[in-house]
């Protein structure tokens, strides 16, 4: 799952989404929980980047405004939810990658549609020209509030039924 890019499903997440929890064989059984226990890893992987982001007192990336030039996509498929944007300026972090780190997207589009999603940083390019500057394009994979990116597919395996 990690190296399938965020617009593709993965074929072990396409074998379980046909049917319903209840109606699994014991390989699509093994297969959920496999992805279950992934999701939770992934999770933890998050929870302790931000967690070693906050002791080395770095501050949280915040995209808003201030420095969005556009919202390029925002689509969700069945396992994750992605944006894409264009910023002005540069972004880098002193004590670790860029890609990778939590950040959050605050700004309201238009009246009628506000974003506010944590996601981890999945690709940063920068470029820069005399007529824009120096921007941005950041791809983020929207997490949950328990950091989990994979937060669509675990909804979709509901074991109550």
């Amino acid at each position: 799952m990690d190296r399938c890019p965020l617009d593709k499903v993965p074929n072990c997440a396409k074998i379980i989404l046909k049917k319903r929890p209840i109606d699994f064989e014991k390989s699509e059984l093994l297969i959920a929980h496999f992805l279950m226990l992934f999701a939770l890893r992934k999770s933890l992987e998050n929870a302790c980047s931000l967690l070693f982001t906050a002791l080395v007192g770095e501050e949280l990336i915040v995209f808003s405004e201030d420095n969005i030039i556009s919202i390029d996509k925002n689509y969700k498929n069945v396992i994750n939810k992605v944006i894409q944007v264009t910023l002005l300026g540069f972004f880098s972090k002193k004590y670790s990658n860029i890609a990778g780190e939590i950040a959050l997207i605050h700004c309201n589009p238009n009246q009628d549609y506000n974003i506010h999603e944590f996601g981890i940083i999945h690709t940063c390019t920068s470029s820069f020209n005399q007529e824009t500057g120096e921007t941005s394009n950041m791809t983020l994979q929207v997490v949950d509030n328990l950091l989990n990116p994979y937060f669509i597919l675990m909804d979709s395996i509901d074991y109550k039924n």
